[in-house]
């Protein structure tokens, strides 16, 4: 069981089948050549091969995967650069790739790798791409779900139980899902009543 804090207090959602997404981690760096802001033409600018390539990867989940595929693809850090007037050598790109299906079936380490030489080679710049398989998605056997929905239900009431997800976010409680059938389910902890009801992961959530 896990708390939620936008659902609210007293109330329990679950859901049978899938439920939370597996949780990939990819770290990528751009090799350029650096040189003065003024002079672009005797470089090789890491900061726009870079941007070139954040753009082009949102095309994988966009263009080349179903809608009905679940995956995600997030670039959350972007580092290069130290000064306004020089022009960096290297850009370091990190992010994470949530999805319900194996990469077997997506590919996805497979046709970033395409995207990322593409782009890279257009412009004369080398590239290192690792990509890092995580969590697990997490999937709730169904019997077990409807046996722990109908305590729910007995002990508080119908309307006290709704259904959830499935989120993009992951769970490492998916590693024994995985091997002995069980259920995840959430916990409401949303107080109106509070105006201090903070989110998962703020320094200031309150248990």
């Amino acid at each position: 069981q896990h708390l939620m804090a936008d659902l609210e207090k007293g109330k329990f959602a679950i859901r049978p089948g899938k439920m939370l997404a597996a949780s990939d981690e990819f770290e990528l760096s751009i090799q350029g050549k650096g040189g003065h802001g003024g002079m672009p033409q005797d470089t090789i600018d890491s900061i726009v091969v870079a941007a070139q390539v954040v753009n082009n990867l949102q095309s994988v989940v966009s263009r080349e995967l179903s809608p009905f595929d679940d995956v995600v693809l997030t670039i959350g850090e972007f580092v290069g650069g130290s000064t306004g007037n020089v022009i960096p050598d290297k850009v370091r790109i990190s992010g994470t790739v949530r999805r319900f299906r194996s990469n077997a079936e997506l590919k996805m380490p497979g046709r970033m790798e395409r995207i990322v030489h593409g782009v890279t080679t257009a412009y004369g710049a080398g590239y290192s791409l690792n990509y890092h398989e995580g969590y697990s998605p997490l999937i709730n056997d169904g019997p077990v779900t409807e046996k722990v929905g109908s305590v729910m239900r007995g002990l508080y009431g119908t309307d006290r139980v709704v259904q959830a997800g499935p989120l993009m976010t992951s769970e490492d409680f998916s590693s024994y899902s995985s091997r002995v059938p069980g259920t995840f389910y959430f916990i409401g902890m949303k107080d109106e009543g509070r105006p201090d009801t903070y989110p998962h992961h703020h320094p200031l959530f309150d248990i």
